[in-house]
């Protein structure tokens, strides 16, 4: 009798440290999901210091960017890239993902070959010719200024079209490079390869490559003057504003 209630404390014992390691093992396998869950989904706040992104968004306006387990197209995203010898984040726009091919010219982008349209935001380099001093018409803007009221600032496709229609404005037109026309900031796969901001690949993404746009097509903060974004750079899409 004393050998059988001994047999029984001892399973008994056994089966509650199997249970208790269970639940050991069961609550550890939780808090590691969980703290997976957050990683993928921790979002940081970020200051819009550059008007890289157009008219998109404004000098001083708080982002919330957010890490992803996957990106799609049109998505603003934050980057990290070096400037100075620093690591900073930019702005962007995705616009191609691995295996997508694309090419600029004149200006006008394509994906795949099918033409990215222009958002309210997108901004374009102009050239602006004034019947007389137009500081005042271009108060609020930052502009370049020339000889006999010539101009240089960048405007979307409903402020060009507002300001052309303005009688102090006697010319305004794109500022479009010609792809005879190479510039050495420009990161290109070939020497000789004449590529600038307005004419640009073709070029195929490869394997967690991404391309990103900046919505200014003036600024040199994208992939057509930095390369390709590998995903390791990523560090979040935009996913709400504070105004």
């Amino acid at each position: 009798m004393a050998v059988m209630r001994l047999i029984t404390m001892r399973f008994m014992k056994t089966s509650i440290q199997k249970s208790l390691f269970l639940f050991l093992a069961l609550a550890f396998m939780l808090f590691s999901l969980a703290c997976s869950d957050l990683g993928s989904t921790a979002s940081q706040t970020f200051t819009v210091d550059n008007l890289v992104m157009g008219k998109t968004y404004e000098l001083g306006q708080q982002l919330n960017i957010q890490a992803k387990s996957e990106y799609t197209k049109g998505e603003v995203i934050g980057f990290t890239t070096s400037v100075k010898g620093e690591d900073k984040i930019r702005l962007s726009r995705l616009i191609a993902l691995p295996g997508d091919v694309v090419v600029i010219n004149s200006g006008k982008v394509r994906v795949n070959g099918e033409l990215l349209e222009d958002l309210a935001g997108t901004a374009y380099r102009y050239k602006v010719i004034g019947n007389e001093p137009l500081e005042e018409l271009l108060k609020g803007r930052s502009f370049t200024t020339g000889l006999n009221h010539f101009y240089g600032t960048s405007l979307t496709n409903a402020e060009a079209a507002e300001l052309k229609a303005d009688e102090r404005v006697k010319m305004l037109s794109k500022d479009v490079l010609v792809r005879a026309k190479k510039d050495t900031r420009i990161w290109q796969t070939r020497k000789d390869a004449r590529w600038n901001k307005d004419n640009w690949g073709p070029y195929t993404m490869a394997k967690e490559e991404f391309f990103v746009l900046s919505d200014d097509r003036s600024t040199a903060f994208d992939s057509r003057f930095l390369g390709p974004i590998s995903s390791e750079r990523i560090v979040g899409a935009v996913v709400s504003k504070d105004d």
